[in-house]
């Protein structure tokens, strides 16, 4: 019965319902002590959060994520497989390595989507910090949050120098080029670097939220494009390349292909050249034919 439940909850969510049944495999999932129901279930409350922007609970949501796929590991090399043992208590999984957890990676994303809204990217670290107290195995957090709140508060060299430090972690990178990207006082080429930086990552994640990140990133880079494009005097040829990238802020297209065309026009716009693996990576992600990952054929 809950495997039908998931089923249709996998449905509702492709046709972008109301979550009605998912919240009744939600509930049922959680008194189940199968391995291989609950990472589903768990990835379509990530995917839950990240369409509707609903944040605040991303370090519990990601955590029990990160438990269930462990213990399906665990099932799995010892030789458990279907509902084999499905019903024995589910393994401990202890506490998490923050060099392997997708728990840093998940926040990262989630701070990336809320340019997409109206709320400070501070203000949701916050609410991690407060939501993520005394979750069991991550002791890391704490620190992870507290380097990540700084990013978005240093000033505009400090962001640029955290942004091309090599020792620093990916991630931090990534949150330093977040926050250059809606700061004015970077500069059209700082905040065009830092986007090229964000879509070719975001074009290169296997993780399934990633997708919802794009659909919601690519409409926040046509809106900033389209208002750099009135301030013509800071883009070469505005004659020619204004047309060209309000034409691809306008287009029908959707998240990373979007995104990937409109720094293609933006390309000619600005005075740093890409590289030419960087425009290859751009004209990959822009002639990529979109799928959405939560299809349940």
């Amino acid at each position: 019965m809950l495997w039908c439940l998931l089923f249709l909850a996998r449905i509702e969510c492709y046709l972008k319902l109301e979550p009605v049944v998912f919240s009744q495999a939600r509930a049922r999932s959680a008194t189940s002590r199968s391995a291989l129901i609950r990472p589903l279930v768990g990835e379509l409350e990530v995917h839950y959060a990240f369409r509707n922007l609903e944040l605040e609970r991303l370090p519990q949501i990601g955590s029990e994520l990160e438990a269930n796929l462990l213990a399906s590991k665990i099932r799995r090399e010892k030789g458990l497989e279907g509902f084999e043992g499905a019903g024995r208590e589910l393994p401990g999984v202890g506490s998490t390595d923050q060099s392997r957890s997708i728990v840093p990676t998940l926040l990262t994303h989630a701070l990336i989507a809320t340019l997409a809204g109206s709320r400070a990217p501070s203000e949701l670290i916050e609410r991690w910090r407060e939501n993520a107290l005394g979750l069991a195995g991550y002791d890391w957090l704490n620190d992870w949050l507290h380097f990540a709140k700084q990013i978005f508060i240093v000033s505009t060299a400090e962001a640029v120098a955290m942004m091309g430090d090599a020792k620093l972690a990916g991630d931090m990178r990534l949150l330093a080029a977040t926050r250059l990207m809606s700061d004015l006082d970077s500069g059209v080429e700082r905040v065009f670097n830092a986007q090229v930086w964000l879509v070719i990552w975001l074009g290169q994640s296997r993780m399934r939220w990633s997708h919802d990140v794009a659909n919601h990133f690519a409409p926040y880079l046509a809106g900033a494009w389209k208002k750099q494009c009135a301030f013509k005097a800071a883009l070469r040829t505005p004659g020619l390349t204004v047309p060209e990238i309000e034409r691809e802020c306008d287009s029908k297209e959707e998240g990373i292909v979007k995104a990937a065309k409109i720094l293609l026009a933006a390309a000619n716009a600005v005075n740093i050249p890409l590289s030419v693996e960087t425009r290859r990576q751009l004209q990959a992600l822009g002639s990529t034919e979109m799928v959405n990952p939560y299809r349940f054929a």
